[in-house]
């Protein structure tokens, strides 16, 4: 898009930037929140920024932004994004939404009850599978989709401990998912969520 954005929860600020070291602040940006969580959809062009206030923004340029759902986490591949969070539960059982245009979204159902999706990212394929959605709940479970339409809870190894968040890291067919629970717990994953294994320090 040859334009970098970042935020900034402490000030509710939204800054962009043309070549990732000098950065302005949006003066008017159009959102009413917090900024807490940024992704990126390639196909579509479009930047989505979730915060505080647990809506959704969207934006082509970085610039003019325009609110669209109420969530608080959120993950894009390249071509959908996936948003959830605690304020999208009905009857215990937590929801998330897809959308491969980022105006019209529809409500998917992940397995469990009880439990808020408190992370969440896109993985673009490791170990010959392809990629993956993985979100990570309150109760320790982490959960993968290669769509974000049908989902498969999987054992982080970590108990009941909350998921704080996940990450991918590494260079084609290589990488590692590293996801971090409460009290510096620690799980990683080398086949793309399917197993994870706790790490000891």
């Amino acid at each position: 898009t040859g334009i970098f954005v970042g935020i900034r929860t402490a000030q509710s600020a939204v800054y962009t930037s043309t070549d990732a070291q000098n950065w302005n602040i949006l003066s008017s940006s159009g959102m009413t929140l917090s900024p807490t969580a940024i992704g990126y959809c390639s196909g579509l062009g479009m930047f989505v920024i979730c915060g505080t206030s647990s809506t959704v923004f969207t934006s082509v340029d970085g610039r003019t932004w325009k609110p669209s759902l109420t969530v608080s986490v959120v993950a894009c591949s390249p071509t959908t994004i996936i948003v959830g969070g605690a304020n999208s539960t009905d009857n215990s059982i937590q929801y998330i939404w897809s959308s491969t245009d980022g105006v019209n979204w529809t409500r998917q159902t992940i397995s469990g009850s009880g439990l808020t999706i408190t992370a969440m990212t896109w993985s673009p394929g490791i170990s010959g599978i392809g990629g993956q959605f993985l979100l990570g709940t309150s109760t320790g479970t982490i959960q993968t989709s290669p769509d974000g339409v049908t989902w498969t809870a999987r054992t982080s190894g970590l108990g009941s401990s909350q998921i704080n968040q996940i990450a991918f890291g590494g260079t084609g067919a290589t990488g590692t998912i590293v996801a971090v629970g409460a009290a510096g717990a620690i799980t990683t994953s080398l086949d793309n969520g399917a197993t994870w294994n706790p790490a000891t320090y």
